[in-house]
């Protein structure tokens, strides 16, 4: 019984702990036809979430008129959102995973890495906030 107790305060005490990774690409030079196909970013989006061992437990991709993508993956340690704007050639990425069952951070890094590899970003402004 007091093994439990144990293991419920660990719970507690990690609850909410995690890496927010914000991350700004400007002057991007790939990844056109996912800037502006809803479908194809949603499908990328899932391929690497999966990829990376991350839980999808939900997602909402919006297409607007001629213009760029909103997208959102739900997962169930946390999320991914995307919002792109290909007249601008750039885009803004949101990763947050919680680290509660399991430390998560190397998955959102590298989730973070394969959004860097497909848009080639001439520039980055990139900001991991320790969640706490």
């Amino acid at each position: 019984m007091e093994t439990m107790r144990l293991e419920l305060i660990q719970t507690e005490q990690d609850l909410g702990k995690g890496i927010h990774i914000l991350g700004d690409f400007y002057d991007v030079k790939g990844g056109f036809n996912e800037m502006i196909d809803s479908l194809k970013l949603e499908s990328f989006c899932e391929e690497k979430v999966a990829e990376v061992g991350l839980t999808q437990v939900g997602k909402l991709f919006y297409q607007f008129p001629g213009s760029g993508v909103t997208g959102v993956i739900l997962l169930a340690e946390s999320h991914v959102a995307i919002h792109t704007w290909p007249e601008k050639n750039y885009l803004t990425l949101d990763i947050y995973v919680c680290n509660v069952s399991q430390t998560n951070t190397e998955k959102a890094k590298r989730l973070y890495d394969y959004f860097y590899e497909l848009f080639q970003p001439g520039r980055v402004n990139r900001q991991d906030v320790d969640r706490e």
